[in-house]
C-alpha cells in the first residue's frame, strides 16, 4: 500500500528542487524565456480580462439600481 503523504511530499521537494530543470511549473524560474514570456501574457492578459469582466458586471449592476432617465 502506498503512503500518499510520503508521495506528496516527494512531489513539492521535486517542484521546489533547483537543481531540476524538467518541471513546467517552476515559482522560481526568473530568466527571460519564451516559455515565461508566454506565460506571463497568459496570466497578464487573463487578469485583465478577469478585471475587465468584474467592471462590466458592477457597471451593468451600478446602471440597473440607477436608471438614466
Amino acid at each position: 500500500m502506498k503512503n500518499p503523504l510520503k508521495d506528496a511530499t516527494v512531489e513539492i521537494t521535486f517542484i521546489y528542487d533547483p537543481k531540476a530543470k524538467i518541471y513546467p511549473l517552476d515559482p522560481f524560474d526568473t530568466s527571460i524565456s519564451l516559455k515565461n514570456i508566454i506565460k506571463g501574457t497568459l496570466v497578464g492578459v487573463s487578469i485583465f480580462v478577469l478585471g475587465i469582466t468584474i467592471l462590466i458586471i458592477f457597471v451593468a449592476i451600478y446602471s440597473a439600481n440607477n436608471p438614466v432617465v
